[in-house]
């Protein structure tokens, strides 16, 4: 049964057309637009240094990729908003249930996050 718990996604943004600095601008910008449907978001860090290309500094941070912990009750018009924000961008998300097992999705569209979101719905009712 879901409850009102949240549940932890990381957000893939893996659009081959987009160059380092424009993935960076979209994440980020992908950033500010989900910090009100999301109970918390960020930019996804790695134990690697990478370049952050909009301040020129060194940052620890994953290209094009975002955490996010949001409510079950919220998930739906959560994926809804990214499938609307990204249009036909391919988008990977990964889910991590209270229970802390994991499953990916992948879309390539707006109809495919569609289906993804009924399916990790589905998936979230067994928790």
């Amino acid at each position: 049964m879901i409850d009102e718990s949240t549940i932890k996604l990381k957000i893939s943004l893996t659009d081959p057309e987009l160059d380092d600095e424009e993935l960076d601008k979209l994440t980020r910008s992908l950033l500010r637009d989900i910090k009100d449907l999301a109970e918390d978001a960020s930019i996804a860090e790695s134990e690697e240094v990478t370049k952050d290309v909009s301040r020129g500094g060194i940052v620890p941070a994953l290209l094009g990729v975002l955490n996010a912990e949001v409510s079950i009750t919220n998930l739906k018009k959560f994926l809804g908003f990214l499938g609307d924000r990204l249009g036909n961008k391919p988008i990977k998300i990964t889910v991590k249930k209270p229970d802390g097992t994991e499953f990916s999705i992948e879309a390539s569209s707006k109809q495919e996050l569609e289906v993804a979101t009924q399916k990790i719905l589905e998936l979230m009712k067994n928790t």
